[in-house]
């Protein structure tokens, strides 16, 4: 749709990915100012032994039009499946977190980040990708989820910043960095910063209060869901916390501004006991 809400096209995501998959699951999408693309990503036969990890862009600033796209396999040996992707982009790549679990048990065993080479992809020319997982880069005892890389439309920044709300009991949040080259990135040792809050990762029941209704949502954890912003310097985050952080009953929001290098400027609650 358009911004004034007129249809402009319609397609469903078993027929956006049919060249690579029809089971899909968890789109996301961003726009890419810096080129004018917009980038969108899709778990693809996501319940399989070989699920992938669908990657496109277009190819003008249309999103009507054409698109690259491409299939990522996320565990070659068909042992885990990817869940929960997250995506951001900087001048050199376009990055997608996510979470994996057991085909078997279904248990969560870490995480995964996946750092395509952005010119590679937008060239159509194909989608060469690193990926990082388990130690030396994740915690060993499998304490990381959802991981978001930041959203970065600034062609002068170099590297990409990657968030998680990693402990709120001890108020902290992690951050990790790319750096290097577009064909070699790396991925730099986590670091944890200390917010000026404590909170509970979860509520232990639905907390979301409905308007003229006594049935209560479910409002999930307190993961950072696709919402890392850079803008003049400075990483723009929120998550949901869960309050008060002994006994939570009710789910508020804790918003961040902090440096790139580990600094917190500023962050506060939205919160109403």
């Amino acid at each position: 749709m358009n911004k004034t809400g007129t249809q402009v096209a319609t397609a469903s995501l078993p027929a956006f990915w049919t060249s690579i998959g029809t089971q899909t699951s968890d789109p996301k999408v961003l726009y890419d100012p810096t080129a004018d693309r917009f980038i969108f990503v899709c778990l693809i036969n996501y319940l399989t032994t070989m699920p992938l990890l669908g990657v496109a862009v277009t190819q003008t600033n249309d999103p009507t039009g054409t698109w690259n796209i491409f299939g990522i396999a996320v565990d070659s040996t068909g042992g885990t499946f990817l869940d929960y992707p997250e995506l951001g982009y900087n001048k050199n790549w376009v990055a997608v977190g996510g979470n994996y679990f057991s085909n078997t048990s279904g248990g969560f065993v870490g995480v995964g980040l996946f750092v395509v080479d952005k010119a590679d992809l937008y060239n159509n020319s194909g989608a060469i990708y690193t990926k990082f997982t388990g130690t030396p880069y994740f915690d060993a005892n499998n304490n990381d989820m959802c991981i978001v890389p930041a959203s970065i439309p600034d062609t002068n920044v170099n590297d990409l910043f990657i968030l998680e709300s990693y402990d709120g009991t001890a108020g902290k949040i992690r951050q990790f960095n790319i750096s290097g080259t577009p064909t070699a990135p790396s991925l730099s040792p986590s670091f944890d910063i200390q917010t000026s809050f404590r909170w509970s990762g979860s509520g232990g029941g639905n907390l979301g209060a409905q308007l003229n209704s006594t049935i209560n949502l479910d409002l999930d954890d307190d993961r950072i869901s696709g919402s890392v912003m850079y803008r003049n310097g400075h990483l723009w985050v929120a998550h949901n916390a869960y309050l008060p952080e002994a006994n939570p009953s009710r789910c508020s929001a804790h918003w961040m501004e902090l440096d790139t290098i580990h600094n917190i400027i500023q962050d506060a609650m939205i919160d109403d006991s």
